[in-house]
């Protein structure tokens, strides 16, 4: 039995490669157009991140600066209790003494508008640098600093100057409590 050809297979072989190279050229448009997006998308996304480090960086200079002031507003009161000291000190003739007291207070005073005035990284690059160059004085230093920011952070609490009493949280008027016992507990101690 002979098979019939009338140009049929030819005209789907035909028909399917137009189809088939139809679907290569939606195919290759469509790759196209998703790598376009996939571009935009990344180009979007680099943007948006950027934007969000720009802002996380303004944040943190935000930060800095404040911490920068504080701390230059807590080394102004320890320059001007140094020179209350030194007043002190005058005052009950010894003079040597306040004259020691003064220039401290006054070279922490220029340290504080010192770390006003400059930038954090240029205040850390000239810390490295005398560091450097003197380390047996910075060692000293910042001993000395600790000793000081350990004595401001364990001063006794505030007064209440209107109460004439020493603030505390859970002190309730008309109740005494015992130094080193706990209130009420009938053992001996010191009333405070």
């Amino acid at each position: 039995m002979a098979e019939r050809d009338d140009g049929t297979g030819a005209r789907r072989a035909r028909s399917i490669g137009s189809t088939l190279d139809a679907i290569k050229v939606q195919a290759t448009g469509a790759a196209r157009d998703a790598g376009a997006q996939a571009a935009a998308a990344g180009t979007a996304a680099q943007r948006q991140v950027a934007q969000l480090g720009e802002q996380m960086r303004g944040a943190a200079e935000s930060l800095v600066e404040e911490q920068k002031e504080r701390m230059a507003a807590a080394v102004q009161g320890v320059a001007d209790m140094l020179r209350r000291t030194a007043d002190t000190l005058e005052r009950e003739n010894n003079a040597t003494a306040a004259h020691y007291a003064g220039r401290v207070a006054a070279q922490i005073d220029r340290f504080s508008s010192a770390v006003r005035e400059r930038e954090i990284g240029e205040m850390v690059a000239s810390t490295e640098d005398f560091a450097r160059r003197q380390p047996a004085l910075f060692i000293a230093g910042a001993v000395a600093a600790g000793f000081v920011i350990g004595r401001l952070l364990a001063r006794p609490p505030r007064r209440d100057l209107a109460a004439g009493q020493a603030y505390r949280g859970d002190y309730r008027p008309g109740e005494e409590a015992l130094a080193g016992y706990a209130a009420g507990s009938g053992a001996g101690g010191e009333r405070v």
